[in-house]
C-alpha cells in the first residue's frame, strides 16, 4: 500500500512527560491529518480531554480524530481487542499520522505481533516508538516495575526527561542503565519533553519491535480506583495527597473547587492543582496504586474528605 499512515507510539512511566510530548507532536504535525489513540490508566479518560482541546486549536482540527481507551493497558489481553478495533477504525479514516499514547504501565512488547496477526502491518508503517524516561522516578522504580524495562527495549527513541533535576553523575548512571537494555535506540536528554522532532524525518532504526510476551496480564494489573467527585477545598485535597502520596503510583483527574473546574495531577511527589477551561464530561480522580494499598487510600479519602470510592477496579 502506497503512502501508508505512519504510527508513532509514545510510552513511558506515569508522569514521565508523555502528554507533553504528545502536545509537541500534535503541533509538529499540525498541517497533516492526525489520528490519536489515547490509553489512560483509569476509568476516567483524563488525557483525552487535554489533547482534544489542543487538536481543536490546530490546523488539522477539521480532519483529525481521537479514540480513547481507558481503564488498562492496550497491550493486555483484556484490551488488545479494543486496540485492534481502534487501529481498524483509523485504517478506514486514513490519517497521515497516527499517534498512540499508552498508559504508564503499558508493555508494548507484543505490538508488532498484534499488527502482524491482524494484518495491520500491511496497513501501517511504525515510524517511531518513543520511550519517555523520567530522570527522577524511572531509575528508582525500574527494579519493581517490569514495564519500564520493557518500554526501553521496545523503543527506537528514548527521551530522558527532567534532566534539570538531576546531576551529571546521576545522568551517567541512567545512560549506562538504558544502554544496557537497548543500544540501538536514539538516546536524547532533555527537559519538558522538548526535543528536536526533525529526528522523525531522519534515518532512524525502525527494525526494533521485539518478539516478546507482554508483562501486561490480568493477574499483573495494579489497583485502579476512582474517587468520587464532590466539591472539595484545595487545602483538604492537599492534606489527603500528603497522606497517601508514598502509597500510590499516580493520581490525576478533574474536580470542582468553589464551582470552578481544576485539573489535578501529581508529579515528583508534588500535587498540581490548575484551573481548567476544558469541557469535562466526568469529574473525579483516578488513582493507580498497588492493590494492597487500596484500603489505606479509601479510608483516608473517607476520613479526611468524608467522600466515597465510587469504583474499585484493576488496571
Amino acid at each position: 500500500m502506497a503512502n501508508k499512515p505512519k504510527i508513532i507510539l509514545v510510552t513511558g512511566f506515569l508522569g514521565s512527560g508523555k502528554t507533553t510530548l504528545l502536545n509537541r507532536l500534535i503541533e509538529f504535525y499540525s498541517s497533516q491529518k492526525l489520528g490519536l489513540i489515547i490509553n489512560d490508566f483509569g476509568k476516567i479518560a483524563v488525557d483525552g480531554v487535554l489533547l482534544k482541546k489542543l487538536i481543536e486549536n490546530s490546523d488539522s482540527s477539521n480532519q483529525s480524530s481521537v479514540y480513547e481507551i481507558s481503564n488498562g493497558s492496550i497491550f493486555c489481553s483484556c484490551l488488545s481487542a479494543e486496540l485492534v478495533k481502534s487501529l481498524k477504525y483509523f485504517a478506514d479514516i486514513k490519517p497521515d499520522v497516527l499517534l498512540i499514547e499508552t498508559s504508564g504501565l503499558s508493555d508494548p512488547s507484543t505490538f508488532g505481533k498484534i499488527l502482524e496477526e491482524n494484518k495491520l502491518d500491511e496497513v501501517y508503517d511504525v515510524a517511531a516508538s518513543f520511550c519517555l524516561f523520567d530522570a527522577i522516578r524511572s531509575m528508582k522504580l525500574s527494579n519493581k516495575i517490569v514495564a519500564i524495562e520493557k518500554q526501553i527495549k521496545s523503543s527506537n527513541i528514548i527521551v530522558v526527561n527532567k534532566t534539570d533535576l538531576i546531576s551529571e553523575g546521576e545522568y551517567s548512571e541512567i545512560e549506562k542503565f538504558i544502554l544496557s537494555k537497548n543500544k540501538k535506540a536514539e538516546l536524547l536528554k532533555t527537559t519538558f519533553a522538548n526535543i528536536n522532532l526533525s529526528i522523525l524525518n531522519s534515518q532512524i532504526n525502525t527494525n526494533y519491535l521485539p518478539e516478546a510476551e507482554t508483562c501486561n496480564t490480568v493477574n499483573s494489573r495494579p489497583g485502579s480506583i476512582v474517587l468520587e467527585q464532590e466539591t472539595v477545598t484545595e487545602n483538604l485535597l492537599k492534606e489527603f495527597y500528603e497522606t497517601i502520596k508514598n502509597k500510590i503510583f499516580r493520581i490525576k483527574g478533574f474536580i470542582k473547587i468553589e464551582g470552578n473546574t481544576y485539573y489535578v495531577s501529581d508529579n515528583n511527589n508534588n500535587l498540581q492543582i490548575q484551573k481548567s477551561d476544558k469541557y469535562v464530561e466526568q469529574y473525579g480522580l483516578s488513582v493507580l496504586l498497588p492493590s494492597d494499598t487500596i484500603d489505606f487510600v479509601e479510608n483516608n479519602w473517607d476520613n479526611i474528605l468524608n467522600h466515597k470510592i465510587i469504583e474499585v477496579t484493576n488496571e
